[in-house]
């Protein structure tokens, strides 16, 4: 014979007596009820009937008459509600959104007329006994006394040891104190021309990147974790996008560029990438199909002298920094970016650049003489003097003709790489 449904008497019943006894068992035993039918009717009292589940165990003891007498109140609860959580979350959700959308790519409205230039610095590591100190303070001054010359940074500002690698500051001549000193005269010597540093992965241990992005807007730079990507938008309306991170994913025994060459090919074409980590340095000119031009360059470090360098045999290929020079009145993709390996005669180039915008009779070969600028002399010829000699050891012809320009350097339109030290050939 099929079993009769349990009643909801039944059920209730039967979920009395469980919660009484503390159990099915004890239940049944008590109300001499058999165990299986005593635990269909409570399952049924649970599942049909919406009866909450007993807490099984020992049953609770009856409950003592004085037990009101001293009540405690209902306390407010220090969680706020649901509707007051979304509300939070939502402000929090747009504020995040705008902040990361305002720095997909940044804007810099370029105030100046004429040419301008970008030395792009490599990883600092300004308290590590193998930093160049003299090196950076001639690209310091070079970008401070250079008319439209800026500068930018890959990160690593300095060594930062975290963890085993903490046992190194024995071995250091700068004290983690005296380090932030170190940083924040690093990005005053710049001038007030240092436009933004990439957050490199020393300089976010121990949350030091706070610290040093605090000092990068003291200093009127801005400070980044996921890189900066920047367009520099003349009053000409030619625009130069830089997109800079530390560094970039991708890795090659072949190529030291091969990251930020991947995200050239795979990205949005920028003019110019750059990026360091690696202390290695290498440039490479990538033309793309619809005839744009990406600039990619991987910038070593001013720690000239690393001793995880020479453990590993890994070879010298120092490039601490390049010189963008960017023509807004360029006739051609291959003319509005120019690339130095040598600063110096990159800021030369950018001299005569803006004399000759500043001056439209200008030309090689002319008679007069002009004055004013910074970074490189006047020459009768016109052509600036450091200049002038560079393109003279490479067999240029800087008299003049038709372009009345002189040779361009570290324009390679070859799409070669170049790796290591020294100046561009």
């Amino acid at each position: 014979m099929a079993q009769q449904p349990v009643t909801q008497e039944q059920a209730a019943e039967a979920h009395r007596l469980v919660a009484q006894a503390g159990s099915v068992w004890g239940a049944a035993q008590t109300a001499g009820i058999p165990e299986s039918t005593l635990n269909r009717r409570y399952g049924a009292a649970v599942a049909r009937y919406g009866m909450p589940e007993v807490r099984r165990g020992k049953a609770a003891p009856a409950r003592a008459p004085d037990a009101g007498a001293i009540v405690m109140p209902e306390l407010p609860e220090d969680t706020a509600p649901y509707d007051e959580l979304k509300a939070r979350s939502i402000r929090e959700f747009n504020r995040y959104k705008t902040a990361h959308d305002a720095r997909r790519l940044v804007k810099l409205p370029v105030r100046m007329e004429g040419p301008i230039g970008l030395l792009a610095t490599g990883d600092p590591h300004v308290d590590a006994r193998g930093c160049d100190w003299s090196l950076i303070d001639a690209h310091t001054k070079l970008v401070r006394e250079t008319e439209g010359l800026f500068a930018t940074n890959v990160g690593d500002l300095a060594n930062n040891w975290v963890g085993r690698l903490a046992r190194l500051y024995a071995e250091q001549h700068v004290t983690p104190r005296e380090t932030r000193v170190l940083i924040e005269g690093f990005f005053s010597d710049f001038g007030g021309k240092l436009l933004f540093v990439d957050c490199g992965n020393h300089d976010v241990w121990n949350g030091q990147d706070d610290l040093y992005r605090w000092l990068a807007r003291a200093a009127a730079s801005s400070m980044a974790w996921h890189g900066n990507r920047v367009a520099l938008e003349f009053s000409t309306g030619a625009r130069v996008v830089v997109n800079s991170r530390h560094d970039f994913k991708g890795s090659s025994q072949w190529n030291i560029t091969h990251g930020p060459l991947k995200a050239a090919m795979m990205g949005d074409r920028d003019d110019i990438y750059t990026c360091g980590h690696l202390h290695a340095g290498g440039y490479q000119m990538l033309v793309h199909a619809g005839g744009e031009i990406s600039h990619v360059c991987r910038l070593s470090s001013y720690k000239v002298l690393d001793p995880f360098k020479d453990e590993h045999g890994w070879r010298d290929q120092h490039l601490p920094a390049a010189l963008f020079v960017l023509n807004p009145a360029a006739a051609s993709p291959a003319a509005k970016v120019t690339v130095f390996a040598d600063p110096q005669e990159g800021a030369d180039y950018l001299t005569y650049l803006r004399r000759r915008h500043a001056t439209p009779s200008l030309v090689p070969g002319g008679r007069s003489e002009v004055r004013g600028g910074g970074g490189a002399s006047g020459r009768r010829d016109g052509v600036p003097s450091g200049l002038g000699d560079a393109a003279r050891r490479a067999g240029a012809d800087v008299s003049g003709g038709k372009s009345g320009r002189p040779a361009r350097l570290g324009g390679d339109r070859s799409g070669g790489n170049l790796s290591g030290r020294g100046k561009r050939r």
